[in-house]
């Protein structure tokens, strides 16, 4: 069951399995909050080494705002003419 929502190009970007790790969290851009976890391969060992994907935004952000969370956040209203 997904609880955030995904785009269709990262849909078929990541269509490897990919897990959470609750280990390694950054912070959201949205909220500020150290809530975005880490992902990695269905098989791949966890060790601090290992470039691990992270979301933009975490999943209480991607359903609050209706967006993807591995796409960036783009504010509109910062360079309005």
């Amino acid at each position: 069951m997904v609880h955030y929502n995904i785009c269709k190009i990262h849909s078929v970007l990541y269509d490897i399995k990919i897990i959470p790790v609750k280990r390694y969290r950054k912070r959201c851009m949205e909220c500020v909050k150290m809530n975005v976890e880490g992902y990695v391969r269905l098989f791949q060992v966890v060790t601090p080494e290992y470039n691990y994907l992270y979301p933009m935004i975490c999943d209480n952000c991607s359903l609050k705002l209706n967006h993807c969370k591995w796409c960036r956040v783009m504010k509109t209203n910062i360079c309005s003419n």
